[in-house]
């Protein structure tokens, strides 16, 4: 069975070439490994270049960002299962040949999630459990977990595509899609990926932007769901959004800022009363608090 993988990569040659030798190195007889660099300017096209013979295809020219360099390197795909893997992430030895084993028997999967392995300079690895999204509000309230390097998919059962218009949650965009159509993504109870933290990963420099991208997926595909998903959606999108502002340190009037935020949270619960069995809501409620009795004691 055939397998395509997609690295999207700009200006990272700091850890491509050890994910190129983490994708070669599995020694899958029919692996498809294709590369799409945005034009670099750093020494990507000369790692890349070192590897030509062990690549299906390759580009590096300009792109419109991460995903239209994914779509590009989708194009040119022709394996049964494919994925993509960032230029700073890992397959774990042995990755390609279980998920090949795992898609051949059960051929009625289309899409699948195995765990993986959180690492980084001076960070403690890190085993990270894969939460599969049942239904699509799953998806839109983020009560799932699934780092993208353990995500594949079948090519033809699933139209493989980004949206352009999202620079962080492109992914999370595709995988409402795939989760409205019907689709079910199966936990691979396995490692099978290595995600990197560092400093400069857009996950951990732009979280702002990955929660405004977010926001908008939410807005965008709740139309889609039940009377009762939807108030789910609004109840928790209206908690992230005041967890936030309690938390904010740009009120220059702490004591009332957050009595008022609390509040707030207090006439949340009034009008969504499903939120009393919500993590998401005592926890905020225990920030404020803290924060009260923390400022009523200075």
């Amino acid at each position: 069975m055939k397998i395509s993988i997609v690295t999207p990569s700009y200006n990272q040659a700091d850890f491509l070439e050890e994910t190129i030798l983490s994708v070669i190195n599995q020694r899958y007889k029919d692996l498809e490994y294709i590369i799409v660099d945005g034009g670099s300017t750093d020494q990507s096209k000369e790692i890349i270049e070192k590897y030509r013979s062990n690549l299906f295809w390759y580009v590096s020219e300009p792109d419109n960002g991460q995903a239209d360099a994914i779509n590009k390197g989708m194009s040119k795909a022709t394996g049964e299962i494919c994925a993509f893997i960032n230029s700073d992430d890992l397959y774990l030895p042995g990755t390609l040949q279980l998920v090949e084993a795992f898609f051949s028997n059960n051929p009625d999967c289309e899409w699948v999630c195995g765990d993986t392995i959180f690492f980084g300079q001076n960070i403690t690895p890190s085993y990270q459990y894969s939460r599969v999204p049942t239904r699509p509000v799953h998806g839109l309230i983020w009560e799932y977990h699934t780092p993208q390097p353990g995500m594949f998919w079948r090519r033809r059962s699933l139209n493989v595509s980004f949206d352009t218009s999202y620079n962080y949650c492109f992914d999370h965009d595709f995988y409402m899609r795939l989760l409205l159509a019907g689709k079910k993504c199966v936990h691979l109870k396995h490692p099978v990926a290595a995600y990197r933290i560092h400093s400069t990963s857009k996950t951990f420099t732009s979280q702002n932007k990955f929660d405004e991208e977010f926001d908008h997926i939410a807005q965008r595909y709740k139309s889609n769901l039940s009377y009762i998903d939807r108030r789910k959606v609004d109840s928790t999108n209206k908690i992230r959004k005041w967890h936030k502002i309690g938390n904010s340190e740009s009120s220059p009037i702490r004591a009332i800022h957050y009595y008022y935020v609390l509040t707030r949270l207090l006439l949340i619960l009034l009008r969504y009363p499903e939120l009393i069995i919500k993590r998401a809501w005592w926890g905020t409620l225990r920030s404020l608090i803290r924060r009260i009795y923390k400022k009523a004691k200075l």
